[in-house]
């Protein structure tokens, strides 16, 4: 009997012991509940979410892009525009160059000097520099074609800034006859009118940077 009695107890108290074993691997002691401490399952906290990967950050346009952006923005409002060493050469339209040995500024120019203004004014194009270039045909004398260039450009360029580009963005040149745009001579000589007419000009630069 005492021999059961012993066996019995060893039994429970083994079973005990596993039980207890297993209990606290995935179960905890709740001492909370009136009638004594009961053993509950371990309630494992949610997985915090990963986070959300961070986007890439655009890569900055090339100046080679930025300038061809500008390009393709100035052809599509009707000028004639390039890219040279210096930046983006920009030509208003033929219609309205200037007349032999004048630099006034007509109605037609001067909106269109305004659509130059807006385009520069943008935000890739508004920490660059504008060159103001004036330019004569052959005609006349060589130093007063000079000055009436410097008026050319001045004039050009008041237009700019009267259309809010900022004053300290501006540089004016003048070059007179030296730089002509095309050729004023055909090859037998004779005067080509058209291209002469397209040496009275000015010319915007968007200066690339320094």
């Amino acid at each position: 009997m005492y021999f059961y009695s012993s066996v019995s107890r060893i039994a429970v108290a083994t079973a005990i012991l596993l039980f207890a074993t297993a209990c606290t691997s995935d179960h905890v002691l709740n001492d909370n509940f009136p009638n004594g401490p009961v053993w509950v399952k371990k309630v494992e906290p949610a997985p915090e979410p990963a986070p959300e990967p961070l986007p890439e950050p655009e890569p900055e346009p090339s100046l080679a892009e930025l300038n061809e952006k500008a390009v393709s923005a100035f052809e599509d409002q009707g000028f004639d525009a390039e890219i040279t060493d210096k930046g983006v050469v920009v030509y208003l339209p033929p219609t309205i160059y200037f007349e032999g040995s004048k630099s006034d500024i007509n109605l037609e120019a001067r909106l269109k000097i305004g659509e130059i203004a807006q385009e520069v004014n943008k935000d890739y194009l508004r920490d660059r520099e504008i060159e103001v270039s004036g330019h004569t045909d052959s005609v006349g004398d060589e130093a007063i074609n000079l000055a009436l260039s410097k008026k050319r450009a001045e004039a050009a360029a008041s237009e700019l800034v009267f259309s809010k580009v900022a004053l300290t963005r501006m540089i004016t040149r003048w070059y007179g006859e030296s730089s002509p745009r095309l050729p004023e001579l055909n090859a037998d000589g004779t005067i080509n009118k058209q291209n002469r007419s397209l040496n009275r000009r000015v010319e915007f630069v968007v200066l690339n940077p320094q």
